[in-house]
């Protein structure tokens, strides 16, 4: 579908959280965090943060939680809320490349040692 955009393409991935294990979800905001502020295992932060900047309108990842639509909460399911680690950014149209490119490193390559 068509949709006016100004020339701009977004980038929205959701990574369903439920198969991650209850001991881990502590550490989910340090790991969003940590994959925003970091470099990869072949770009350092400060690299890989300018290649960003100028290819980017921005590339960020967070967190989402929300309720499940009302007809899974009516029929009892036990797990009413739903859990995604959300990577989010924007580029103009000639420019996706680069966003699709520097986003699977972001997801991939995020240096965390």
């Amino acid at each position: 579908h068509e949709l006016p955009t100004d020339g701009l393409v977004y980038l929205n991935v959701g990574l369903d959280l439920r198969r991650l294990p209850l001991s881990d979800v502590p550490y989910v905001p340090l790991l969003t965090s940590m994959m925003s502020q970091l470099g990869t295992a072949s770009v350092g932060e400060l690299a890989f943060s300018r290649q960003v900047g100028a290819q980017t309108g921005g590339l960020g990842v967070s967190t989402l939680v929300s309720a499940k639509p009302a007809a899974a909460r009516a029929a009892g399911a036990a797990d009413a809320l739903a859990a995604y680690l959300m990577l989010s950014g924007r580029a103009t149209a000639s420019k996706a490349p680069q966003l699709f490119d520097l986003a699977a490193q972001m997801l991939t390559s995020t240096e965390l040692d």
